[in-house]
């Protein structure tokens, strides 16, 4: 965890436990949840964001979110980076990779060949992602591959 993160970390922390969306060259906008008991927030400071994911406090060596991640980007597959983990506050700072879909993708198509090369693009990620992620071998098993959706 670089210093840089750690600070950035740190006084997103604060200012959310104080209910408190600006503060210090701070500004903080929340996002969607994922129905869980995560939360997200996008951290700005400066001409940088990032996204900030609060929950209860945790042990990172076990927490499947980072278990998942960790697996993820052992793949091959593009994942956000995380620049710092701190279990006892039930944080984590992400690399933000922004709000743009898809759909913004295709909306901006100047042409029904430009809108396929999305979608044929989609599917060779897709395709990729699951090759790549298949349950390993002789791996303590990743959470989620026990799980049917």
């Amino acid at each position: 965890m670089t210093a840089r993160a750690e600070t950035v970390l740190n006084e997103a922390h604060r200012l959310i436990t104080a209910n408190a969306l600006e503060g210090g060259g701070y500004r903080i906008k929340k996002l969607a949840g994922d129905a869980s008991l995560r939360k997200y927030y996008r951290v700005y400071h400066g001409p940088e964001s990032f996204v900030l994911m609060h929950t209860e406090p945790f042990e990172a060596s076990s927490y499947d979110f980072l278990l998942v991640h960790n697996f993820l980007e052992r793949a091959g597959v593009p994942v956000p980076k995380m620049l710092a983990v701190e279990g006892v506050k039930g944080t984590i700072l992400q690399e933000d990779l922004g709000d743009r879909t898809m759909l913004h993708q295709l909306a901006e198509a100047e042409s029904p060949d430009q809108e396929l090369a999305l979608f044929q693009e989609s599917l060779r990620l897709l395709a990729n992602f699951h090759s790549s992620t298949k349950k390993p071998q002789g791996e303590r098993p990743v959470p989620g591959f026990n799980l049917a959706f």
